[in-house]
């Protein structure tokens, strides 16, 4: 099943074509709770952990997370989320120091959402679940996932791309809202907006 552009929300298990987007290099630690959702394909083992070799590629208004797939240009959906739901903290990144910059770098992913199961690869953040069972109010799940990066480099040129797509879904959102409410207004008003 192939899963094209703007048309559906990528959904785990879907091949999607690489070739035209943006792809950016990256792994992520596979744990036993989290093993279901990837393929033994491009996963190496060091020092007992597990690492997947994926892609985060931005699609629409979607974060996807992509394994590597045949020589066609196509991988396999691992996970995918909203933009909007995201936020990109980088760590570790030092640019300036060059013996430094050439070693891997990690970005943390935060997923903000009211569904209480997190995107599949997040875990979701105890801190967080403990609060979230004291209060009785909205409930909100935040999660996490690390990916590392080859490099400084490879890893601010992600967190750049991430970061601004972030901010434009995030000023997207709530559009259709407004416009519905708008046409509302125009429609209960009408004599008001007569030229």
């Amino acid at each position: 099943r192939r899963c094209k552009v703007g048309s559906e929300i990528p959904k785990p298990g879907s091949k999607i074509k690489l070739v035209g987007k943006k792809p950016f290099g990256c792994v992520c630690e596979v744990t036993q709770e989290n093993e279901s959702f990837v393929t033994d394909s491009g996963a190496c083992i060091s020092d007992g952990v597990r690492w997947q070799s994926l892609y985060l590629v931005l699609l629409g208004k979607h974060m996807v997370l992509v394994e590597p797939g045949d020589s066609g240009g196509y991988g396999r959906v691992v996970t995918s989320c909203p933009l909007s739901c995201l936020q990109a903290q980088p760590y570790d990144i030092m640019i300036n120091q060059t013996q430094d910059a050439t070693h891997a770098q990690r970005l943390q992913l935060i997923h903000h959402s009211p569904e209480l199961l997190p995107p599949g690869l997040f875990v979701i953040d105890m801190a967080d679940e403990e609060e979230r069972n004291n209060n009785d109010e909205v409930r909100i799940t935040t999660s996490r996932l690390d990916l590392w990066f080859e490099n400084a480099n490879a890893a601010v040129k992600a967190h750049k791309n991430l970061c601004s797509r972030i901010v434009k879904a995030r000023a997207e959102r709530g559009r259709e809202i407004r416009d519905a409410l708008a046409n509302d207004v125009r429609s209960r008003f009408q004599s008001l907006f007569v030229s």
